[in-house]
Parts: structure tokens; sequence; C-alpha cells
């Protein structure tokens, strides 16, 4: 019996669960040959409101790009859990396209990368 009990804790302390909480896209360019990614994860204990991972992403996805901008950006915010929720995992991965200087001046109101 004390066996079965251990195992069960040991087993919900291993446990974990990724979920998705949140995807955004921005409008797609119709010049599309230069994909650009960039991801930026930390881990996290108990909480936090720390939300450095934006910041980070879109400077990221700009290195990727000189002399462009990034259009067509989407976001996934992932979530990772584990040891009873109390450790968890932000992963924040961003794809978008570079289009460079020459076609990015044709496109005065695209929103950039940010």
């Amino acid at each position: 019996m004390r066996q079965k009990a251990r195992t069960v804790a040991l087993a919900l302390a291993a446990s974990g669960c990724t979920y998705t909480r949140a995807v955004t896209q921005t409008n797609v360019p119709a010049q599309r040959s230069q994909r650009v990614h960039a991801d930026v994860s930390r881990l996290i204990f108990f909480a936090t409101t720390d939300t450095d991972e934006v910041a980070q992403i879109t400077a990221r996805l700009q290195d990727k790009c000189p002399g462009g901008r990034v259009l067509g950006v989407t976001t996934k915010d992932l979530r990772t859990l584990y040891f009873l929720f109390i450790v968890w995992k932000r992963e924040v991965r961003a794809d978008g396209y570079c289009v460079r200087a020459s076609r990015a001046e044709e496109l005065p109101d695209a929103p950039e990368a940010s």
C-alpha cells in the first residue's frame, strides 16, 4: 500500500502538460520568399508578471531581417506545466516573412513586427 502511494505521488509530481495559450497572426505579404523564425523560453517558479519574452522575440525576428521589415508574423504562446504545476515553462515562438527594403517601401501602411 505504501509503495502504491509513493508511485502515485511520484507520477503526479513528474507529470506535466503543455497547452497553447494564444496564437496571433498579422497580414501575410504577397512576397513570401524569405521566412524567419525566432523563439524564446524560460523556466518559471510559481508565478510572474514579467513578459520580457515579447521584447526579446521581436528583436530576434528583426535581427534576422537586416535592411527589411518582418511581416506576416504568427506567434504562439506555449505553456508547459511541471511538478504539480509549481514549475512551468513559457515558450514564445514567432514566424514571419522578411520583406526587403525595396518591397517594404511599397507597403507604407503594413504593420512592423513589434
